[in-house]
């Protein structure tokens, strides 16, 4: 179990020189799918992300009706159930994975698996194979306080979405119910899909917008981040960005050349905005 949060951690600290530097590069988070691109280099992938320059990682927890990802992930997830990746290989991996790795680890999926395994036993076991906050897209902010009590006990972060069509009232509503960060969804629409390139200014007020209503919790930005570019004209209102379908999507491509780790390093480092 948790005895000090990693991720709270890791936020503190970085709000903490963000105060001293505002210039302060953003935290980068990076989705992959549990047990892809396979389940025998999963454990390698993931400690190459570590050192490719990673601040955050969010393991997705494959599931068949995956209703907000984009085809990118919903291929991965695919992929990584017919190979058999289920919440107890999740768990027994990480739990290894903390072996060699510090890096804070959140699990990311729908709800449904989760209630299907059983609430307080999943948080049970997220926490003590290492993991530090849970993000659930689909859990609306007042079904928030069915599964807190857990995580508070267990020492567990809870993540909450907002979007481009939420109202103040409700981003400050998803403030108040969680403890992480605030996932800022940057376009309508699934992961993977829309260029930030198309609509920069309506992103920038709607990152105010949610700057201005937020109050205890950290700023991370994510859906249509495709390149270190596309972070800087949004990087002066959010603490971090995530990226995931243009991950996967290079995985898919590398993959399964003699060196697609490196390749999937270099595009990492890439991404580390200077």
């Amino acid at each position: 179990m948790n005895n000090q949060n990693r991720l709270s951690t890791l936020l503190t600290q970085h709000q903490e020189k963000k105060a001293q530097n505002p210039k302060l590069e953003p935290l980068l988070t990076l989705f992959i799918t549990a047990g892809y691109p396979e389940k025998e280099t999963f454990h390698d992938l993931i400690r190459s992300l570590d050192l490719a320059g990673a601040d955050i990682l969010e393991i997705g927890m494959p599931f068949s009706d995956p209703l907000a990802d984009g085809p990118v992930i919903q291929m991965s997830s695919q992929k990584a159930l017919e190979s058999g990746v289920d919440l107890e290989w999740i768990f027994d991996s990480i739990q290894e994975l903390r072996k060699s790795t510090q890096i804070p680890i959140l699990l990311m999926g729908y709800f449904n698996p989760v209630l299907s395994y059983g609430v307080e036993n999943f948080f049970v076991k997220a926490a003590s194979a290492g993991i530090d906050g849970i993000i659930l897209p689909d859990l609306p902010a007042e079904e928030t306080k069915r599964i807190k009590p857990y995580a508070d006990k267990l020492g567990l972060k809870l993540i909450g979405f907002v979007t481009p069509t939420s109202t103040e009232e409700r981003i400050r509503l998803i403030d108040q119910a969680v403890d992480g960060f605030i996932y800022t969804v940057l376009v309508t629409g699934v992961t993977g899909g829309t260029s930030l390139k198309d609509s920069i200014d309506e992103i920038q007020n709607f990152l105010k917008k949610v700057r201005q209503n937020t109050t205890k919790n950290p700023i991370m930005a994510g859906f249509g981040i495709r390149s270190g570019q596309d972070v800087l004209p949004v990087k002066e209102w959010v603490d971090g960005y995530i990226v995931g379908s243009e991950l996967i999507r290079k995985i898919e491509q590398a993959y399964p050349d003699i060196n697609w780790i490196e390749q999937v390093q270099e595009f990492v480092k890439a991404f580390k905005i200077k």
